[in-house]
């Protein structure tokens, strides 16, 4: 009997000590799945907030030497020109551009008019030419000066801003400028003056 009682003593400790690692297995799976539950939740914030940030709208922002333009806005500014810099802008209208404007309309529409004022107008938008798809910056000023600026675009979905050309402006003249690519906002700066 007593040798059955150590069998079955030994079968008992044999037992619970394959419990007892089992357990620990148990656990540290419990702990692994944990770790791994952390990792996904911090993956699906982050992944959410980039999101957030990269689809933020920018709003229309008027400092007295910068101009950060969203796309599909009409702005009309006055402006003070002093000696060789164009500044201190001040906004009249602002309306919004919902579709594509037709390119070969707008030109065909504009009217040159001989006038003086210190008045700009800015036109960001989609523009369609003759079934190509593209960005435009329209410029009419009445100034009795041509002027230039610098221009920062940014490409939807990315942070970077990338400067681009532009070219002078003169007076009572409409002034295109365009992109091929996908531009949410543009932002104007270092306005000066040129001599014509």
């Amino acid at each position: 009997m007593n040798c059955l009682n150590s069998y079955l003593a030994q079968d008992f400790l044999k037992l619970y000590f394959f419990s007892e690692v089992l357990l620990c297995a148990n656990v540290s799976t419990k702990i692994q799945n944990r770790n791994r539950m952390k990792k996904t939740i911090l993956f699906l914030i982050i992944s959410f907030s980039c999101t957030y940030i990269f689809s933020q709208e920018v709003d229309l922002k008027i400092a007295p030497d910068e101009i950060t333009i969203p796309i599909g806005t009409i702005i009309k500014l006055s402006t003070n020109t002093d000696g060789s810099e164009i500044g201190n802008f001040e906004l009249l209208e602002k309306s919004s551009i919902e579709d594509p404007v037709d390119m070969m309309e707008l030109m065909g529409s504009y009217e040159r008019q001989e006038i003086v004022s210190n008045e700009i107008e800015f036109k960001f938008s989609q523009a369609d030419f003759m079934g190509s798809k593209m960005i435009i910056l329209t410029t009419v000023h009445h100034l009795e000066v041509a002027f230039i600026f610098d221009a920062r675009i940014r490409i939807r979905g990315r942070t970077d801003f990338i400067e681009t050309s532009i070219t002078p402006k003169h007076p009572n003249v409409f002034s295109v400028e365009q992109w091929r690519d996908d531009i949410d906002y543009i932002i104007l700066s270092n306005f000066r003056v040129i001599n014509l």
